[in-house]
């Protein structure tokens, strides 16, 4: 959690997962918009929903198509709840509850293919890709208001490391991310809080490839 919303007493806005099932190991992250009054709602929707259609995903299907398929699936379930919840009073509630970007991975073997909607960081083994947005993201959410989502895809091999990151998290920090493991990445990511280097929301799902292994 970043210093600025400690200081103002605020929830945290970003969401994390991730998980291995029969369609690959996948991680997900989810960064809320500053300026929605509880936008952690969006962001953990939106994990939680693309992490459902991931466990469900058949191995068959090719990794260039997941990420389109979870865009799909995510904004429909945001679309239920807006429909559920608000539907005369669309653009005050996607703008208050639902604007969240959304990036993931999904790796099977040495393949992967990472993913986003919004601003954040990818890192695959040790080249960090700055995903920028000029405080403009593009978020899942604007397609239930009839606006433009743009998707970013990156189809790649990697060897040692995966990673997606939200904006709030310092790409000179984000660089050590793939020599740290488990509980020492979590120690990490509270130290940088500490310190100062998280001042804005952190998250970060990582998968580190190992002879075969998947942590």
């Amino acid at each position: 959690m970043g210093t600025d919303h400690v200081e103002r007493g605020c929830n945290r806005q970003d969401a994390a997962w991730a998980a291995c099932c029969e369609g690959g190991a996948f991680g997900l992250v989810s960064d809320g918009c500053g300026e929605g009054s509880a936008s952690e709602v969006g962001a953990l929707l939106s994990v939680r929903t693309a992490a459902r259609v991931l466990c469900e995903l058949e191995p068959s299907v090719e990794l260039a198509r997941v990420p389109q398929l979870v865009l799909a699936q995510v904004t429909q379930a945001l679309g239920a709840v807006l429909q559920a919840v608000a539907p005369r009073e669309s653009e005050s509630f996607v703008a208050s509850y639902l604007c969240a970007t959304l990036l993931g991975f999904v790796v099977r073997g040495s393949e992967a293919v990472l993913f986003a909607c919004g601003d954040g960081l990818f890192l695959v083994d040790d080249e960090v890709e700055i995903l920028a947005a000029d405080n403009r993201p593009s978020y899942p959410a604007y397609g239930l208001l009839g606006g433009q989502v743009e998707l970013r895809t990156r189809l790649c091999t990697a060897e040692r490391n995966l990673a997606v990151a939200s904006d709030g998290v310092d790409p000179r920090f984000f660089e050590d991310v793939g020599r740290l493991r488990g509980h020492l990445l979590t120690r990490h990511l509270v130290l940088a809080a500490r310190r100062g280097q998280l001042t804005d929301d952190g998250a970060i799902a990582v998968a580190q490839l190992r002879a075969g292994e998947r942590s």
